[in-house]
C-alpha cells in the first residue's frame, strides 16, 4: 500500500478531540479497540467481587489499558492517513482477556488463591480511531489529549511494524 492510498477523508468513530488539528496539519489516525469488560473475581481469602469496564487495546501494538469508565467517543469526518490496524477483533479480546490474567498476579499473599472471569461479547467490541497531527514547528500533538512529542518519538509509535504487512480489511 502506497502512502497516497493511505491519506483520504473518511467519517469515523475517534476519541474525542481536546485539539482539533488545523486543516493544513498533516493528520495521523491510528486505531484503537474500546473492548467492554465483565471481570468477576473470587477466592479462598477473599470476598467476590465485580467490576464492568472498558479495555482499549492499540490495534498496533497490542497494548491494552484498563479504564473504569466508557472513554468519550465523537464520530468526525478527517483526511488523514490511516494506519490499518495489525489485530484483528478477536485478538483484540484476548489482549483485553490476558491484560486482566495479568493484573490478577499481583496482589501478595492472596494471588495464589485468586480467580477472575473476564466476559467479553465480541459485537460491543468498537474500532475507534486515535488521532495525532503534525504541527508547523515538526513536533506532533495528541489531539485526544494535547500532549507534544517531537518528531522523532512519532517513529517510535509507527515502529511497531504499522507500515508493513498490515491488514487492510477494516480500514474506514
Amino acid at each position: 500500500m502506497s502512502g497516497g492510498d493511505r491519506l483520504r477523508e473518511a467519517t469515523v468513530s475517534c476519541l474525542s478531540l481536546r485539539v482539533s488539528p488545523p486543516a493544513s496539519a498533516r493528520v495521523f489516525a491510528l486505531p484503537l479497540y474500546v473492548v467492554p469488560v465483565e471481570i468477576f473475581t473470587r477466592g479462598m481469602l477473599i470476598r467476590p467481587s465485580y467490576v464492568r469496564g472498558v479495555v482499549l487495546v492499540d490495534g498496533l501494538s497490542a497494548v491494552a489499558t484498563f479504564l473504569d469508565g466508557a472513554p468519550s467517543l465523537e464520530e468526525r469526518r478527517l483526511r488523514a492517513e490511516w494506519l490499518p490496524p495489525r489485530l484483528s477483533v478477536r485478538e483484540a479480546e484476548e489482549c483485553a482477556q490476558r491484560m486482566e490474567a495479568e493484573r490478577g498476579r499481583s496482589g501478595g499473599f492472596f494471588r495464589f488463591s485468586r480467580v477472575s472471569s473476564v466476559h467479553v461479547r465480541e459485537e460491543d467490541v468498537r474500532l475507534v480511531w486515535r488521532i495525532w497531527f503534525q504541527d508547523e514547528e515538526r513536533s506532533v500533538i495528541d489531539a485526544c489529549s494535547g500532549d507534544r512529542i517531537g518528531e522523532g518519538d512519532l517513529v517510535s509509535l509507527l515502529l511497531n511494524g504499522a507500515f508493513s504487512s498490515v491488514r487492510e480489511d477494516e480500514t474506514p
